[in-house]
């Protein structure tokens, strides 16, 4: 990772008053539907975020409060290159007054945006699930309360009564409404070096691959999409798992249907800015696809990816993979070799990349550079092979949480590195030209 940008606008936040906040999330949007099923399928799964990251607090708040040691070790690792762009965003933290007879005062900074940007900032640079969830869940409690109840806690004391406010969410809320500056997101955006400039990063207008509640992200859509529009972007792909990957909740048939509805309400609430409909749909041992050809034919970006028996012999993954990106719907190739360089690791699937990128070259389907970093995949040997081949490209950051969409600008730097002009990256484009397959 290198450079990130500050998640929420304070002034999108602030603008509609000192005392508006962002609505509570529907229900529907928020959790995942309800039909999640047990699971004996042994693929793994490892970009999976633990779906108690939306989940109540199962003791107490505290439990999941970060201590004084744990604010430290959170700043080291959120310590590395912040863009122009972040530190024009996040100085100062406190708004400006605003305008007219009837508010002389300086605004607070909005508790909300406060304890979201802190969740960001920890999502990426990988903090513990349950670190983030203390926050994401003290903002959720937070922009469900009634108007003046936050600031009557706050003066008489009982702002940790709330279940899932703690110490330490309690001082960023009670800091933010004072209008201070709440030291631990200053902590966290304080000291770091600027980012290595990008023009790559500078030309993308979206993500084509990101995923949510409805399958093993952390974030709902609409928090989804924000949090990309708050980064600059114009534009997500909305690319939860499908059906035979059951182990990250995919989605059947029936549930796709109900998220492509979704979609459509919150592109109206969103507008300009636009969720893609999408899939990372499975490539199954034969090639084929893990959802339906009419639906598939509906979605704006269909991501096709491995995701089982990585391990078969390179012809037959060759084959399979072929058959995979032959397919008409599929506009990207996910992770192609499904390797994993932290953790325990995991191997590089065996192929024949001449003939793999050969046949995304002849079916217009771009080569994704995904951007997690325990992916980084293709590794570099095969991203020089699909770029001197001529390859399409979709720079990627397959977030599952919405700090990870800052993931982006290391798949930028990767490509820049190999020579990769935007012109032959497809979410340089807008989203009718991507909605379109005008590559």
């Amino acid at each position: 990772m290198l450079g990130c940008r500050v998640f929420g606008s304070r002034n999108a936040l602030l603008s509609r008053g000192s005392t508006a906040r962002p609505a509570a999330p529907r229900r529907s949007d928020l959790m995942a539907p309800a039909d999640r099923q047990d699971s004996s399928d042994q693929r793994e799964n490892p970009d999976r975020i633990e779906p108690t990251l939306m989940a109540e607090p199962t003791d107490s708040a505290e439990a999941n409060e970060p201590t004084d040691d744990r604010i430290e070790s959170d700043v080291e690792r959120v310590r590395e290159p912040v863009s122009d762009r972040m530190r024009a965003l996040s100085q100062p933290l406190r708004p400006r007054t605003s305008r007219g007879p009837a508010c002389s005062r300086v605004n607070p900074v909005d508790p909300v945006w406060a304890l979201r940007q802190i969740a960001f900032q920890l999502e990426r640079s990988g903090a513990p699930t349950y670190r983030v969830r203390a926050f994401r869940r003290a903002a959720e409690v937070t922009s469900a309360l009634p108007a003046g109840e936050l600031s009557r806690r706050i003066a008489d004391g009982s702002l940790q009564a709330l279940a899932g406010i703690g110490p330490a969410t309690a001082e960023v809320i009670t800091q933010a409404v004072a209008g201070q500056d709440p030291e631990y997101l200053n902590k966290l955006l304080g000291g770091a070096e600027p980012a290595p400039a990008s023009a790559m990063r500078d030309a993308l207008h979206g993500d084509c691959h990101t995923h949510s509640t409805w399958s093993d992200g952390g974030s709902s859509p609409a928090e989804m999409a924000e949090a990309a529009r708050d980064l600059g972007h114009e534009w997500i792909a909305l690319t939860d798992h499908s059906p035979r990957l059951t182990v990250a909740n995919g989605l059947s048939m029936e549930r796709l249907l109900e998220q492509l509805e979704l979609i459509g309400q919150l592109n109206v609430e969103l507008a300009p800015f636009r969720i893609l409909t999408g899939i990372e749909v499975d490539i199954l041992e034969d090639g084929s696809l893990d959802q339906r050809q009419d639906l598939l034919a509906r979605l704006d970006v269909v991501v096709a990816s491995v995701h089982s028996k990585l391990r078969m012999p390179g012809r037959e993954m060759t084959r399979r993979m072929i058959t995979a990106v032959s397919n008409p719907h599929v506009d990207v190739l996910g992770h192609c070799t499904g390797r994993m360089i932290a953790g325990r690791g995991r191997p590089e699937s065996e192929f024949d990349p001449e003939r793999v990128f050969g046949a995304c070259i002849e079916h217009g389907v771009a080569v994704e550079i995904n951007c997690r970093p325990e992916r980084q995949d293709p590794p570099d040997r095969l991203l020089r092979i699909a770029a001197e081949m001529g390859c399409l490209f979709s720079i990627d950051t397959d977030a599952h949480a919405p700090g990870q969409l800052d993931w982006i600008g290391s798949g930028c730097l990767r490509a820049e590195a190999m020579g990769i002009e935007p012109d032959r990256v497809i979410n340089t484009r807008g989203a009718d030209a991507v909605s379109a397959r005008a590559f």
